[in-house]
């Protein structure tokens, strides 16, 4: 129930994870030292983690069983 995260360049971030339908279901803002993220209050399914930084955002696609 932790989705782990690691290679993050140093900075500080806003994190997202969103439905299958693009509705947000988690936000959080935190820092390069963060190690996971605690999923566990999502259902099974399909995910995206959207990570943004002041010049970059990077989506992943994720399942939880």
């Amino acid at each position: 129930n932790k989705l782990y995260l690691d290679g993050l360049p140093p900075g500080y971030y806003s994190i997202e994870i969103a439905d299958a339908n693009g509705n947000t279901i988690k936000k959080q803002k935190c820092s390069a030292g963060l190690k996971y993220i605690d999923i566990s209050v999502l259902s099974a399914g399909f995910y995206m983690l959207i990570i943004k930084s002041n010049n970059d955002m990077q989506t992943i696609k994720f399942i939880k069983n």
